[in-house]
């Protein structure tokens, strides 16, 4: 009995192989690296980065080892429902993919929205509490939606360019701030000490173990490649290369990235107030305006300006032009750059940095290097810089630390001048003398913990206050 040809409608279409092993790799990166962890770990200091070590040596690199193997061996679409469907049957298949995906269910909306919400920044209307409404975020992010999923229904030939421009777009910044650190490695001591005591870890320390789960959650993601294994060009070979090539990418920016904050900021000054590190739960508003999310240069555009512990300026430049850059930064909002314009040849800004620099008592200096400034006079420069922001809120972390007496007491004066402007200031100090001095409400906190509120004369007299910070009760 002669057999029949199948009809062509019975005809098994394959998925075009388009992925290539660049697309493998920026796949990888995208799916893998956040920036957002560079800030998570530098805040918990230094060992953080012993933490990205030992993740990435005790899971990172197991996992991509296991994923190289099995990809290699099983390069079919579905990834790791398929491998678990090979080994265990499907009803175990079933519930492994099932899993996998309902854990990701809210990470892509919550993606689009942190988008939407960074958009109105491109747009030019970061400052104008768009982010805040639902009538803008909701509709943004749909469209973002529909975009992405429109291209990966054109077929992965086009949606590929889509996570290919994500994964360039978050690898380059990561670079830059490598970059940054490696300059400021040469040029200037750490802000925050890197050495043998503070890089080792306190593994009975419960907070630096869940630390660690956090770092070993962030390397996660490579597993995903292998979803796409029949789209991919020569899998057997091009998944386990794309993993060897993407894998020391990732854990090079994580670590780097890491210890460049860490050299470029205090790790106790990565906080959330000024927008370095997002919180955990609550929230966080000026004059009703949400500030979680912002990046630090919207929130000071909303007219918060801070003061570091540590003297944050250019040391090999002016102070003209220490506060040049802030009054544009002031004028122009998000970065600028204009080819044909010198700083020196902006009249309006070059006069706002000049009058700050005269409201702190630096004009006479104002063509110094800040290298050569005393600790004092490094503070009013910082003070300038914020003043050319004209702030309605100064953040003011131990404006007096390291200050002989008298640089202590003519800062205090600077300060009480700068309050009988109307200006607002948040102040965090450890000297009594100078919270008494510059303060109307004060909030003190012990070990972490709120124990008293009020005016002055109420803190004063506090017996809890006394004994904490003012060497006991007194008559």
């Amino acid at each position: 009995m002669a057999a029949t040809a199948p009809a062509p409608d019975a005809a098994i279409h394959e998925l075009p192989r388009a992925m290539g092993l660049r697309d493998l790799v920026l796949f990888n990166i995208v799916a893998v690296l956040s920036l957002r962890w560079l800030a998570t770990a530098a805040a918990a200091g230094p060992s953080s980065i012993s933490f990205w070590v030992l993740a990435a040596l005790l899971f990172f690199v197991p996992q991509g080892l296991a994923v190289s193997h099995l990809s290699s061996r099983y390069p079919n679409e579905g990834g790791i429902y398929h491998w678990a469907k090979r080994q265990f049957g499907e009803g175990h298949g079933f519930l492994c993919g099932w899993c996998y995906w309902v854990n990701n269910i809210l990470y892509y909306p919550n993606l689009l929205m942190s988008t939407a919400v960074v958009g109105t920044y491109v747009i030019g209307r970061g400052e104008t509490g768009l982010a805040d409404r639902w009538t803008y975020v909701l509709p943004a992010t749909l469209l973002a939606l529909w975009l992405a999923v429109g291209l990966n229904i054109v077929g992965v030939r086009t949606g590929r360019w889509l996570q290919n421009l994500g994964a360039v777009g978050t690898y380059l910044p990561g670079l830059l701030l490598v970059s940054l650190g490696a300059y400021a490695a040469f040029t200037r001591p750490a802000a925050t000490p890197l050495n043998p005591s503070t890089l080792l870890p306190d593994l009975g320390n419960l907070s630096e173990l869940n630390l660690w789960a956090s770092i070993a959650f962030a390397f996660a993601g490579l597993e995903l490649c292998a979803v796409l294994g029949d789209e991919v060009k020569e899998p057997r070979r091009t998944l386990p290369r794309s993993i060897l090539v993407s894998a020391p990418l990732i854990a090079f920016i994580y670590i780097a990235g890491t210890a460049a904050v860490l050299w470029l900021v205090p790790a106790r000054e990565v906080n959330i107030v000024s927008g370095f590190l997002p919180p955990d739960e609550g929230a966080v508003r000026f004059d009703g305006v949400s500030l979680v999310g912002r990046p630090p240069y919207a929130i000071n555009q909303l007219g918060i300006a801070r003061v570091f512990q540590t003297p944050e300026i250019f040391p090999e430049l002016s102070l003209l032009d220490n506060v040049m850059i802030a009054a544009l930064a002031a004028r122009d909002g998000s970065f600028r750059m204009n080819l044909l314009e010198h700083p020196r040849q902006r009249g309006a800004v070059r006069e706002l940095a000049a009058e700050a620099l005269a409201k702190v008592g630096l004009e006479r200096l104002r063509q110094t290097q800040a290298r050569h400034l005393s600790r004092g006079d490094k503070r009013r420069l910082e003070l300038a810089i914020c003043l050319a922001h004209k702030p309605r809120l100064l953040l003011l972390d131990e404006p007096t630390a390291g200050m002989s007496l008298s640089e202590t007491h003519s800062t205090v004066e600077l300060l009480r001048e700068i309050s009988a402007t109307g200006m607002t200031k948040v102040v965090i100090e450890h000297d009594m003398d100078v919270v008494f001095a510059l303060s109307s409400r004060i909030t003190v906190l012990h070990q972490g913990r709120v124990i008293a509120d009020g005016a002055p004369e109420q803190i004063r007299a506090d017996p809890a206050v006394q004994e904490a910070y003012l060497g006991g009760v007194q008559a």
